[in-house]
């Protein structure tokens, strides 16, 4: 059995040395629901090259060495956004950086998420760990949570608000 929480301790702790900035892209890109597949998928193809395969994506030593052994208790890394969500908490947690989730309408680029990161960066202390998901329920704009802040820019928002406006 896979304990989340266990493998994803082993992740923070085998990434430690690693640069928090290089870290939490890492696990950005590890917790995106859209890598797990092709990720299992270049992981069986290439076997014993696997170590290789995931050096040629730029993969940090540190944080491949963790996959592969994921990788070998579940091959088809069903496990992996999970640790990687748990790994953004247990950073966030010992100050490796600022978690911050989004609820998006819509299904964001990788540019739109960087540049969203780097407006937070600003305004924020420590490195931003960003977590997205997608609801299409929102209709439209999306909800931002930092720690206990949480900003509704959703059209879902602004149509109950209408409607609690009009209902009197």
């Amino acid at each position: 059995m896979i304990r989340v929480a266990d493998w994803a301790q082993l992740l923070h702790e085998e990434t430690r040395l690693l640069d928090p900035e290089e870290y939490l892209q890492w696990l950005f890109v590890l917790s995106s629901p859209t890598v797990r597949r092709p990720l299992a998928r270049l992981i069986r193809v290439e076997g014993a090259r696997t170590r290789q395969a995931l050096d040629s994506l730029e993969l940090p030593g540190e944080v491949a060495a963790v996959v592969v052994a994921l990788a070998a208790k579940d091959p088809d890394l069903r496990t992996l956004r999970p640790v990687a969500l748990r790994a953004i908490d247990i950073a966030r947690e010992t100050d490796r950086g600022t978690a911050a989730h989004l609820l998006s309408a819509t299904m964001l680029s990788e540019s739109a998420c960087r540049e969203l990161i780097d407006a937070l960066a600003q305004q924020l202390p420590r490195p931003i760990l960003l977590d997205v998901q997608h609801d299409p329920s929102l209709v439209g704009g999306g909800q931002l949570t930092i720690g206990t802040r949480r900003i509704d820019a959703s059209v879902r928002a602004k149509l109950r608000a209408l409607h609690e406006t009009i209902r009197g």
